[in-house]
């Protein structure tokens, strides 16, 4: 038989401080790699929720300095958190990071429609980026923006439906 392929583990970011966690991952067209996850004082993060890009020029061997996107700190008692980053490239070559925001408290209970869905833009290669801007799309966890033929989009979240009691998905379409 064949030999497994080699495995390498590299570390993009060890920050004993905080949490970092949910990344997601893009190569661009020239090559680089682009990792976006959230850093915060835990899984369910309290007091702050940052999202986080690296880049590495050399498919992943090396990761670049954190590029700081959003930053979010606890204020009157509530903590508007950066959920879950998404990061992706459409057709035209735009980036898209697409995120939920929650607020603790009520945090990671009831129904998850109070979480919605926000946008950044980037035109180029994720060196500035315009957003965040709030969409309708309501619901944790996004999926990746996915670009139909047609021309319209489709975005993948859940909710929790408490009368059941069970978890549901949800996909989102847009045509505009």
């Amino acid at each position: 038989g064949q030999a497994p392929p080699s495995r390498q583990s590299v570390v993009v970011s060890r920050l004993d401080d905080r949490h970092e966690g949910f990344p997601d991952l893009v190569r661009l067209g020239d090559g680089t790699l682009l990792v976006i996850y959230r850093e915060s004082d835990g899984h369910a993060g309290r007091t702050f929720a940052n999202l986080v890009i690296r880049r590495s020029r050399d498919n992943g061997a090396h990761w670049g300095p954190r590029e700081v996107l959003a930053e979010e700190k606890r204020k009157e008692g509530v903590l508007r958190q950066w959920n879950c980053p998404r990061i992706g490239q459409l057709r035209d070559g735009r980036l898209y990071v697409a995120c939920d925001l929650i607020a603790y408290p009520p945090g990671e209970t009831g129904d998850f429609k109070h979480a919605r869905v926000f946008l950044w833009w980037s035109k180029d290669n994720g060196k500035s980026w315009s957003g965040p801007s709030e969409t309708p799309i309501s619901g944790i966890v996004p999926g990746r923006l996915l670009e139909l033929g047609s021309g319209a989009w489709l975005l993948s979240t859940h909710f929790q439906n408490l009368e059941r009691n069970k978890r549901e998905q949800i996909v989102h379409r847009s045509a505009d």
